[in-house]
């Protein structure tokens, strides 16, 4: 192994010298400086970096203005057991990051607008790629080809993956993108995506299709409402999550997906939380869609004013039933949806429904034992959310969805802990009520008491002015007035 400088006063001078050099097992570190090279890593196990203290930017040089075809990725892995960290990369004519081979780790690289894909896994050919480890990355402003021609359809996701088994997306960040913001595509098994922040798509946030047993965990999802991703045709803003298995050549081959999960995340002001897509097209937009074993479980959705439908799960137009599946310690916060926005509908077959809440009654057939239906009581949930249109930036707060005091949300799960993603915020206790100044209580105790024994059956009114005392000393407070009010009984 050997470790190498690259960069102006380094071993190698630009990334592409390095690379010709590169052999299995070496490290290379790049030093601060704009480079207008991609980085295409096809020598095994090796290793690009920043160097220590030092900022490297790749720049791909896209205008975002100009049609670009067949781009190539600003950080693209060809080989295995390759580690990429610590980078950042602008201006892709392609995507920011593309990997087509297995054991890849990317950590702490950062890609800001890019024509295509913000991070692409796709094997060559029907090749399926394996231990995959992304985590602390960020692709924003990405599928921006379709800004240039919105008929563009090529552009990519946020977030794709195609054939990937056995690998982590954890703690990323994906926003800005005119497709989807994850596609959990064809042939990926086992991937776990975690702790991960998404905003803003023009096509479904999170996507299964043709795929098994993935898990989209402890995430956080809204829309600011963009206006550039509203859909042209129908006027409406994207579902949250989209469970539709496609039909025809794309999908020839692959397995219709099978217990996939959404558990515990945040959906914000999506135009519709759940959509499970079935139809009997032959063209233009076929599904073929069953759910079997899949979970939507401890999730809060909140509605916005450009939320249309809630959760609607449509029947399969082929004979294949919903099976075995779960709905289940979810908040449907829906008070804020558009005017005869529809909360939920279709829904039958094999799945079961239960300790949801609902701010309004669902359809019979998704109602069940444990369900919590009325005011929520979360803190803020129609909390104007913008965005700084240069670096799209947001001011989104976690803490607006959180359950309030008094929420019935708290103890409400079927484990008997807080329904939906989020745990009620942190409440000040309440001041403790201060003792009447000037009043010992202790005292006017012990008079009312001797005043009752000398009185005897007469003094029912002392008795209760005796109970309402010693409730006082247990309180340890009472209102000054009503307190001297039995002060002068008992005198």
């Amino acid at each position: 192994m050997a470790v190498h400088t690259v960069g102006e006063g380094g071993d190698f001078a630009t990334i592409g010298a390095a690379m010709s050099a590169a052999k299995p097992g070496d490290v290379f570190n790049i030093l601060s400086g704009v480079y207008d090279e991609t980085l295409r890593v096809d020598v095994a196990d090796t290793t690009w970096q920043a160097a220590p203290g030092h900022a490297p930017v790749f720049d791909g040089g896209w205008n975002s203005q100009t049609l670009e075809k067949d781009g190539g990725a600003l950080f693209a892995v060809k080989a295995p057991g390759v580690t990429i960290r610590n980078l950042r990369g602008r201006n892709s004519k392609g995507p920011g990051i593309a990997v087509s081979a297995s054991h890849v780790i990317i950590q702490d690289v950062h890609v800001f607008n890019c024509y295509m894909h913000g991070f692409l896994a796709n094997g060559p050919g029907s090749e399926k790629l394996t231990g995959l480890l992304i985590e602390n990355c960020s692709a924003v402003r990405v599928c921006q080809g379709m800004a240039v021609d919105r008929s563009n359809e090529a552009v990519g996701g946020g977030c794709t993956i195609v054939g990937v088994l056995d690998s982590i997306i954890r703690d990323c960040v994906f926003g800005d993108c005119y497709k989807e913001l994850f596609n959990i595509d064809r042939g990926s098994e086992r991937v776990l995506i975690t702790g991960c922040i998404g905003y803003d798509s023009n096509h479904g946030l999170v996507y299964f299709n043709c795929s098994r047993d993935n898990t989209v965990e402890k995430c956080v999802f809204y829309h600011t409402l963009d206006e550039r991703y509203r859909n042209r045709k129908n006027g409406n803003f994207p579902a949250a999550v989209v469970i539709g298995d496609e039909r025809g050549s794309l999908a020839d081959g692959f397995p219709r997906q099978r217990g996939n999960r959404f558990n515990d995340n945040l959906v914000v002001w999506f135009g519709r939380f759940v959509e499970v897509r079935n139809n009997a097209k032959t063209t233009g937009g076929g599904y073929n869609t069953a759910l079997d074993g899949h979970e939507i479980v401890g999730n809060t959705f909140v509605a916005g004013p450009e939320t249309s439908e809630g959760i609607a799960i449509a029947d399969n137009a082929f004979g294949r039933e919903h099976v075995n599946s779960v709905v289940r310690n979810n908040v449907f916060e829906f008070s804020a949806a558009r005017p005869n926005a529809v909360l939920s509908k279709g829904g039958a077959g094999d799945i079961a429904f239960d300790h949801n809440a609902w701010s309004v009654a669902p359809i019979q057939r998704m109602r069940g034992e444990g369900d919590v239906v009325g005011d929520l009581r979360l803190v803020n949930p129609a909390a104007v959310i913008t965005k700084d249109a240069e670096t799209s930036e947001t001011d989104f707060d976690v803490a607006n969805y959180r359950p309030a005091a008094g929420s019935p949300l708290i103890g409400a799960s079927s484990s008997g802990g807080t329904l939906g993603a989020l745990e009620p915020g942190e409440q000040e206790p309440p001041d403790p009520p201060d003792d009447p100044p000037g009043v010992d209580l202790q005292e006017v105790a012990n008079r009312a008491a001797a005043a009752w024994g000398a009185l005897g059956e007469s003094g029912q009114q002392l008795d209760y002015a005796l109970t309402v005392i010693n409730e006082a000393l247990y309180k340890q407070g009472v209102a000054r007035d009503e307190l001297q009010k039995l002060i002068d009984l008992i005198e």
